[in-house]
């Protein structure tokens, strides 16, 4: 049986309060060690694919050179006390990881896990004894060049309060929530579809209506679907935490215009056509433009939802 263990946080970030800090208890959140560092990179270099292999940029920093016919970017490698490689480490069997990783995905600058290590020894001492594998859908997103030149994330010490938060309110959500607990495990899935992928919009959807609506009552015009998730919305998004502006996403329009639009794009990937940004879908701009809107607004749904999960419950009757 292993003793100790951690799990690599595989998200490019950077985080400059004190540390370590305790997440959930026997769970801190850490800057790698110098040994911990050469057996992530060590996993990491076994990689088949360019950008992986070299690192991403954890040892780095990326400046960009703006010139007359573009910019180039060249890495500036930093001291190994600044390298960033952040875990999770904990003593003793852990089965609280994809817990964890649930509430990861909600916090403002979401969190992405990657490999686990086993020790024989606690407290991450010696060689590692095991590893889990970093799993496909990470390797497609982050497998990029334009990925590879963004620097890092700042990660503040209210994130990790708000994952811990997360995790205590979805670990003691009652049963009878069910369609709350789903949801968040299908927010996880729709991670492991390509980037790419017009399946990401039906699936964002999905979740929203497992939240927000109930079926359709025919003797009711103004019961579709469409138009319980357009109106409760509106009235939700002045209860999220963060502000999220359509402004911010799409070419100006009507917040009911670009909703209508939005649920017209996932009707036309659902019945199986192609959307056409340039014409029909013109006010969203582009596919990886609304699937992240969709997911910001989903997060704070969700983290909304198993807060004031009676209140949700009301709302789907309504």
């Amino acid at each position: 049986m292993m003793k100790s263990g951690l799990v690599f946080v595989f998200t490019h970030i950077d985080f400059e309060d004190d540390l370590p800090v305790e997440i959930i208890p026997g769970h801190f959140f850490r800057r790698a060690s110098t040994n911990e560092s050469s057996f992530i990179r060590e996993l990491l270099s076994r990689s088949a694919y360019p950008v992986l292999n070299r690192g991403l940029a954890y040892e780095h920093i990326v400046k960009e050179e703006r010139r007359e016919n573009g910019a180039s970017f060249h890495r500036e490698l930093l001291p190994p006390e600044k390298w960033k490689y952040w875990v999770i480490a904990f003593n003793g069997s852990n089965f609280q990881i994809r817990d964890l990783e649930y509430a990861a995905q909600l916090i403002e600058h979401d969190l992405d896990f990657g490999f686990e290590l086993f020790f024989n020894d606690e407290n991450q001492e010696g060689e590692w004894a095991g590893n889990s594998y970093l799993p496909m859908h990470l390797v497609e997103r982050y497998n990029s060049p334009e990925e590879a030149n963004l620097n890092a994330v700042k990660v503040s010490s209210f994130e990790l309060n708000q994952l811990a938060n997360n995790y205590d309110k979805i670990k003691s959500l009652p049963k009878r929530f069910s369609f709350i607990d789903h949801s968040i495990k299908n927010f996880f899935e729709i991670k492991k579809l390509p980037k790419r992928s017009d399946l990401r919009v039906v699936g964002y959807f999905s979740i929203i209506e497992a939240l927000i609506t109930h079926d359709p009552r025919l003797n009711e015009s103004l019961d579709s679907i469409g138009h319980q998730v357009r109106n409760k919305i509106v009235l939700l998004k002045k209860k999220f935490s963060r502000q999220i502006s359509e402004d911010t996403y799409f070419l100006h329009a009507k917040v009911d215009k670009i909703w209508q639009q939005l649920y017209s794009y996932r009707s036309c990937v659902a019945h199986g056509n192609i959307p056409d940004f340039k014409t029909k879908f013109q006010i969203l701009k582009d596919r990886e433009n609304v699937n992240r809107f969709l997911k910001e607004i989903i997060k704070e749904l969700l983290v909304l939802a198993f807060n004031e999960p009676e209140f949700f419950e009301d709302l789907k009757n309504c």
